[in-house]
């Protein structure tokens, strides 16, 4: 898959996962994984960027099983905003797309 073309839509398919449940990074790559290649660096730093813009909120557990512990992360109510706002452009872009692909030509 084309790079620059992955990474405009790597922050939306993090959102669409978040809103389904809370992730740890690691977990988000390898979910990723499965239908792409994503490095962990690149999904840690799309966490670190919606977090600062409060679109997601991070958490600390401590496994039961070990001494570990994992930072989950959640969306917040702007982070639920951002979802639908980013549903919507998709679907815009989506047909924009199509239009070109099937008729060569955008409809106004």
């Amino acid at each position: 898959m084309d790079t620059q073309l992955k990474k405009g839509t790597l922050e939306f398919c993090v959102i669409a996962l978040l809103s389904h449940r809370d992730w740890y990074g690691y977990e988000l790559t390898q979910e990723l994984n499965k239908l792409l290649i994503v490095k962990d660096a690149t999904i840690y730093l799309i966490l670190q960027r919606l977090e600062k813009a409060n679109f997601v909120e991070a958490y600390i557990q401590v496994m039961d099983d070990s001494a570990k512990i994992r930072k989950y992360h959640h969306l917040t109510a702007k982070g639920i905003e951002r979802l639908s706002l980013l549903q919507e452009e998709w679907a815009r872009l989506a047909i924009i797309v199509e239009q070109c692909i099937e008729k060569g030509e955008m409809s106004k």
